[in-house]
């Protein structure tokens, strides 16, 4: 920490009620150096609050820094105060709640609890030391706040979210902040402010400055002391129980005496910062209470660029689809707690937990169109996210998805995306059921790793090169190299890898000719994981060739190419594995 005086000045102008994460209760020491040497500093931020009702308000305007009093219940005949109440007296006149309670206990550091009604109303879940809440993409609505050591000293809150809160239970909050530094400088170095202007008020707080002279052992420099000692003469240690008598003036000795500390060449500096504010809430209340809030959000719906707000838009009525970057398909689907599935080759659903499933569909030029009532009957937070994604018209709407909203025909089409677990699965059973052993190991990551094994993975050429390698290690990564071997053995002195062992091993029961062509896409897929920074440009055409991908295609139709040549590739294998090559996929 420097080992400067602040300008506490700048705190006025900078109110704690005004922040984006408000503290609600804070206790918060941060110390360096060692009392009395010129490096040491202490500081002190602490923090407490009280929601109180609108028709408490006056009451509220009493309270201060001082009434923070202990954080739990209070009990005796005939009334009965609990922890998170604050009242006036004891006749029960209630002031307001605590959102934040410190409970503390005799052999461990304190625990800070947020209030249960806050994290019921706002559907909160703790994790962490934070509170987050699921409905609104996880967001982080409250945490804890930790000292230097890592400790919890108190609990801040996003102003978005308590404003709300505030707003439904018709109250706001009352916060009362104290601020403290003590520091160690040499004597010339006394900042201006303590000499012109040691006190100061202003509008809900105040603001004191201190100075003092210290000499080497940290006392008052200069000053005199006065001592005074009174001992007792009456006992003598030498007995086995020594017991002293009545207080008598001969039995006491007194002695007196003074003397001047020396002078010093430090000064120690001290500054207190009270403020008292309050923090109101917010006009309306969407999350706790339900309240209808106009839309800010507008969609593109014309060729020409004409928009139309996200209210307008949540109408059957309406009839429109928009358009979006396939961008937004990756992004929701990244999120946590995200469901995202094929319907068929070209449409699917995404959507965040909590939430309806937005049914997409991919048009001709790998644009996702969307029914435009499916986008805007999401909550506020989503509709942005849409929005940022959203085009201009380009291309017809998918034709898949007509299909299925217009003429109630779903396509039958199937995604690649959706059989490959299934094809892997279906290799890895025909393998043991023949041979008695699996050809893949497991892998422990696995589930996650073929959930991103999806075309809008593929938005560029890097993603491209991403998608190949997460395809590689759920199938060329995983291949048990012994149990290829056990079918077809190398020869004395040559070495195979992984995927050479698989096509020989598949060579052995059908042909060479015949292994080559099914094991070709994931020898392809394997080479294109190098990316082309590392990748000769004639090896990635004949890669390219191999996926059945051209040079003009865009990445997402190469996402997707990819994907199904691997998949064709892994069932044919099976079916070979099965004894069923006469049925194979083309």
């Amino acid at each position: 920490m420097e080992n400067t005086w602040p300008d506490f000045r700048k705190m006025v102008r900078r109110p704690y009620a005004k922040r984006v994460w408000v503290p609600v209760a804070l206790s918060k020491l941060t110390k360096s150096g060692e009392y009395p040497h010129v490096s040491y500093r202490a500081e002190f931020e602490g923090a407490h609050s009280l929601v109180v009702p609108v028709d408490k308000r006056k009451l509220g305007e009493a309270y201060s820094w001082s009434d923070n009093h202990e954080h739990r219940p209070w009990a005796s005949k005939g009334y009965y105060k609990p922890a998170e109440a604050y009242w006036r007296d004891d006749e029960g006149d209630l002031v307001g709640i605590r959102l934040a309670l410190r409970q503390t206990f005799p052999d461990r550091a304190n625990r800070w609890h947020l209030n249960q009604d806050f994290i019921i109303a706002l559907g909160l879940a703790f994790e962490g030391g934070v509170w987050i809440r699921p409905a609104e993409g996880y967001d982080e609505v409250a945490r804890l706040v930790l000292d230097e050591n890592g400790d919890a000293c108190g609990i801040e809150i996003k102003a978005e979210y308590l404003r709300d809160y505030l707003c439904a239970r018709e109250s706001a909050l009352r916060l009362s902040t104290f601020h403290d530094l003590d520091l160690i400088v040499r004597s010339d170095d006394a900042p201006e402010e303590f000499e012109e202007q040691p006190e100061e008020e202003f509008e809900g707080g105040r603001l004191e400055y201190r100075s003092m002279r210290l000499d080497a052992s940290g006392n008052p420099a200069g000053s005199n002391v006065a001592v005074f000692r009174a001992s007792r003469n009456d006992v003598d240690p030498e007995d086995d129980v020594p017991e002293m008598g009545p207080e008598t003036p001969t039995n006491v000795d007194t002695a007196s005496w003074s003397f001047r500390r020396p002078d010093g060449d430090r000064l120690r500096l001290m500054g207190d910062f009270w403020r008292d504010e309050w923090r109101e809430p917010a006009q309306v209340s969407p999350r706790v209470r339900g309240d209808e809030v106009p839309s800010q959000v507008t969609f593109i719906v014309s060729a020409d660029g004409q928009r139309m707000n996200a209210d307008e838009l949540n109408d059957e009525d309406i009839g429109r689809w928009l358009w979006f970057k396939p961008d937004i398909i990756a992004s929701i689907a990244a999120r946590r707690g995200a469901q995202f599935s094929w319907y068929s080759k070209d449409t699917g659903g995404v959507s965040t937990p909590s939430d309806p499933s937005v049914h997409f569909g991919l048009n001709e030029i790998g644009l996702v169109t969307v029914y435009a009532r499916d986008v805007a009957r999401l909550p506020e937070w989503e509709r942005r996210l849409w929005a940022g994604f959203n085009v201009t018209p380009d291309g017809k709407v998918s034709g898949e998805l007509l299909l299925s909203q217009v003429r109630a025909e779903p396509a039958t089409t199937q995604a690649p995306e959706t059989f490959l677990p299934i094809v892997l699965a279906r290799l890895n059973e025909a393998w043991f059921a023949r041979f008695g052993c699996f050809i893949f190991r497991n892998h422990e990551n696995f589930e996650e790793i073929v959930s991103k094994c999806h075309r809008f993975r593929a938005l560029d050429r890097s993603g491209l090169y991403a998608l190949a390698k997460d395809i590689s290690r759920i199938t060329a990564d995983i291949i048990d190299v012994k149990a290829a071997q056990q079918i077809a053995k190398p020869p004395k002195g040559k070495s195979w890898g992984s995927l050479k062992s698989f096509e020989n091993a598949i060579a052995a029961q059908a042909n060479s000719k015949l292994a080559r062509t099914f094991t070709g896409p994931l020898f392809a897929t394997y080479e294109l994981r190098l990316s082309d920074a590392h990748l000769p440009k004639r090896d990635m055409a004949s890669a390219f060739q191999s996926l059945g991908i051209e040079e003009k295609d865009p990445t997402l139709l190469a996402g997707y190419k990819m994907i199904h040549m691997v998949v064709s590739s892994i069932d044919a294998c099976s079916r070979v594995v099965a004894g069923r090559i006469d049925h194979l996929i083309d």
